[in-house]
């Protein structure tokens, strides 16, 4: 770089000399300036990045570069900082391919090199360029309403240049705006004068930005969109705000989120495509990137293509030539998204790419020499873009002699000049190859209108809500109805029982379309009750027993007859799969009339008898477990005085495993739980169609849960339980008996009595 010798560059080397002239360099004797003696070396100080104006001074590699002695930012890429400026040396007329290299009368700087003069019918005029002074740039003065006429003859707002004139040429009620006329009453960019533009969802009406249509998912509610689906303040309808701890849940307001959804915040959303919540609460994708499948992927700009972590144009990539992973065979180059050995005729090899340096503002006019930011490439020769557009309407570009959709013709796909292979057709600005027989092309992308529910049945057609797409119409699946674009099942969803928005009271459930308690439990005060054993209810709702007393067979009675009751399961017990439990055992894989014992995960009082952490418990493959340590693959009927005794029997009868049961203990004390899980079993012998995946889980706390997760061809079994002599026991039969064939979706619960 050149050294500046100016007066406070000069006073400044010398008092650094000076306050440095006792040390020597490497060979003994003074540094010359502007270099100093920073240990035992000369260097210098003005342009040095470990010494930038004094020794050790370092600046940050990353972002600064030592200019006259200070540490400067570093300039963008393809600018150079000459005079304390960032310029652009390949179009600076001051600074013409380097720093002070200035550009004679009648020359004007082109890729770093000043010529003679601009192609025909162009004028050389200088333009502003931020912070780097005057560019000059090639011209129509004919049209460029900033020099309209001559250079520097800018046209004013709302007026054309047409022959070298400035003329107000729209149309009545239109302005003269970025070289096209628009409407200002109407026009979202210059919504009653040019670029004043309206923001996301308003629309300009009558020359005022006000708010529009709602994105599809949203409605307007009191002057903003929101999605009324899971918005805790309008849910389901504007204004309806869900009570504290409530969220809404498909328009519902509910205890918690659906299936599926997380709970972010006061939102219901689902992470595996939310931008804002991508993969886990709060963590939002970067611009440019959106959500799939829990993680953020990057989405290309036009033309270009996601290939193994990077952006490609499969148009011109070696690698990736006319789609990902398809590289070009030894040294052929890829043209319009095929492998070919050379460059067809008006084509120049640039690199290992086939270019048309007539139109490519990469290689404009030849190799190499790009075309500035905000200019294009026409006839070999760089020109500003309102030039060379034509007054093209978006997204057509003027191609020669005519406006050109460069979004789908094959010729120009993308850009001007960039043809397409014959096997190959233009989508969304990019060569590709065509779509695989079955499937659609909606932009750059292959995919099935009839199942995708973005394309739904058409291109950029989206499905509303969380419905799918069957059959190329946004509708939900046999069984299921579409409810505030949601798809529930209404005979078993309590938000939408028997209809959509018909919410069932309390925790009562939705049972066959109707808000009804399961058979075996009264509906007390929108509660499912067991009036048999729930002591405040005990044979009618309100019938409260009095302190000391139990409810017995819907009695209050002084002692109870066992020491376990039924009594409802809460519905925050879920399923547990213990198979899936880190840390989990298993045991009896494949077994048939075979038994194995386990430990007991925690202390558990079982039927008053308290049982060490450690004590063994024996499982059978015959479905059932029992707490008092003797190893038993048969059960008899209980309660039975027959060993084994102190038995928990979910499904007891003569049973075969497929693969393994699970042990499993989850959670913290003193609220741990232990899930004993027969996963898939069937029945003796090799029986295809029965499946019974089910699960005993003891409760640190005391109550004693059965889930039966999937029941597929259940037989009568032996459910309940006894005590440790089998003198006693409580049936797990809705009916109140110890034998029936539970179905899918079962929930017993026996809660200990004090």
């Amino acid at each position: 770089m050149k050294l500046r010798t100016g007066s406070v560059l000069l006073t400044w080397l010398l008092a650094v000399a000076a306050a440095c002239s006792n040390d020597v360099g490497s060979g003994g004797g003074a540094c010359t300036l502007p270099q100093l003696s920073c240990g035992g070396a000369c260097v210098n100080a003005a342009e040095d990045g470990a010494h930038c104006g004094a020794c050790n001074n370092r600046c940050d590699a990353a972002t600064q570069s030592c200019v006259a002695g200070r540490c400067q930012p570093l300039c963008p890429n393809g600018q150079s900082r000459c005079n304390g400026a960032c310029v652009d040396t390949r179009a600076n007329q001051m600074n013409c391919g380097m720093c002070g290299m200035r550009c004679g009368p009648g020359t004007v700087c082109t890729a770093g090199v000043c010529e003679v003069s601009c192609a025909a019918g162009l004028e050389a005029c200088e333009s502003a360029e931020g912070d780097g002074g005057a560019v000059t740039v090639c011209v129509d003065t004919a049209r460029d309403p900033g020099h309209c006429g001559g250079c520097g003859n800018r046209c004013r707002e709302g007026t054309l240049c047409r022959g070298g004139v400035c003329r107000a040429e729209c149309p009545a009620g239109q302005l003269a705006c970025s070289e096209r006329c628009v409407d200002p009453m109407t026009d979202n960019s210059n919504c009653g004068s040019c670029r004043a533009a309206c923001m996301t969802n308003y629309v300009c009406t009558a020359g005022r930005c006000r708010l529009g249509d709602c994105p599809a998912g949203a409605t307007q509610c009191s002057g903003r969109c929101v999605n009324v689906m899971t918005d805790r303040f309008n849910c389901g309808v504007c204004s309806s705000v869900c009570p504290m701890g409530q969220v809404c849940n498909a328009g519902v307001c509910a205890i918690g989120c659906a299936e599926g959804q997380t709970l972010c915040g006061e939102e219901c959303v689902d992470v595996r495509t939310s931008g804002d919540h991508c993969g886990r609460c709060s963590n939002r994708c970067p611009a440019g990137q959106v959500c799939s499948a829990g993680a953020c992927a990057t989405v290309c700009q036009m033309g270009q293509t996601l290939c193994d972590g990077r952006c490609v144009d499969p148009s011109s990539d070696r690698l990736h030539c006319g789609g990902c992973m398809r590289p070009c065979p030894g040294s052929q180059l890829c043209v319009g998204g095929a492998c070919m050995a050379m460059c067809p005729a008006g084509r120049t090899t640039c690199g290992d790419t086939c270019v048309d340096v007539q139109t490519d503002p990469a290689h404009c006019g030849m190799c190499g020499r790009a075309c500035p930011a905000g200019q294009v490439c026409g006839a070999g020769a760089c020109r500003p873009l309102a030039m060379v557009d034509g007054g093209c309407a978006p997204p057509s570009l003027l191609c020669g002699a005519t406006c050109t959709n460069t979004q789908s013709d094959n010729n120009h796909c993308g850009r001007c000049g960039n043809a397409c292979a014959a096997d190959r057709l233009c989508a969304a600005g990019t060569c590709v190859a065509p779509c695989p027989a079955g499937s659609d092309r909606c932009g750059a992308a292959c995919t099935n209108i009839t199942t995708d529910r973005t394309n739904c049945g058409r291109c950029a057609n989206v499905c509303p809500g969380t419905l799918p797409c069957l059959a190329g119409a946004c509708a939900c699946p046999t069984g299921q109805t579409a409810c505030m674009n949601a798809c529930v099942n209404t005979q078993t969803d309590r938000t939408n029982c028997g209809a959509c928005g018909t919410l069932c009271p309390g925790a009562v459930p939705c049972t066959a379309g109707v808000c009804a308690c399961p058979a075996g439990s009264t509906n007390c005060m929108n509660a499912c009750v067991d009036a048999q054993t729930d002591p405040a209810n005990c044979g009618a709702c309100r019938t409260r027993c009095a302190a000391g007393l139990f409810c017995v067979r819907g009695a209050c009675a002084t002692a109870p007859l066992t020491r376990y009751m039924r009594a409802p399961m809460p519905p925050t017990v879920t399923f547990v799969n213990a198979c899936t439990t880190p840390g989990a055992v298993m045991l009896l894989a494949g077994a048939d009339d075979d038994s194995a014992r386990t430990p007991l995960g925690f202390p558990f009082r079982y039927w008053a008898t308290d049982l060490a952490m450690g004590a063994m418990v024996n499982v059978s493959s015959n479905g059932f477990i029992s707490l008092n340590a003797t190893a038993a693959t048969f059960s008899e009927m209980i309660p039975s005085t027959f060993t084994p005794n102190a038995t928990i029997s979910p499904y007891g009868g003569d049973n075969e495993n497929r693969g393994a049961q699970c042990v499993a203990t989850v959670g913290a004390a003193p609220a741990r739980q232990q899930v004993f899980l027969w996963n898939d079993a069937s029945h003796c012998c090799d029986e295809p169609s029965v499946h019974l995946t089910y699960e005993v889980i003891l409760n640190e706390t005391g109550p004693i849960d059965v889930l039966y997760q999937t029941m597929t061809g259940s037989d009568l079994s032996d459910v309940g339980i006894e005590n440790q002599t089998g003198t006693a026991g409580v049936p797990g039969c809705a009916d109140g008996t110890y034998v029936c064939a539970p179905a899918t979706g079962l929930r017993v619960r026996y809660t200990p009595i004090p």
